[in-house]
């Protein structure tokens, strides 16, 4: 996974599951003031990743688009 913050590229090894959000305990460590502790996880099935928000955090976009859960393609941006 390639993610990009305020600029600064960092990459990260994906493990099933891999969750995003600002614990300290997420694999992913994402800071701002409407990240949730853990706002999402990473499920891969079949060679591919799904991308599903946490049941108590706010909608995730993709590719400028509010999701709950969607499968994820190369080139896709997560905001």
């Amino acid at each position: 996974l390639r993610l990009t913050l305020q600029g600064a590229t960092r990459r990260f090894r994906l493990l099933d599951p891999t969750w995003l959000g600002s614990d300290p305990s997420c694999q992913v460590r994402v800071d701002g003031p409407n990240v949730f502790g853990r706002h999402a996880v990473l499920r891969t099935e079949n060679g591919r990743w799904l991308l599903e928000a946490d049941a108590d955090a706010p909608a995730i976009e993709l590719n400028g688009l509010p999701i709950r859960s969607a499968w994820l393609a190369h080139g896709d941006r997560v905001t």
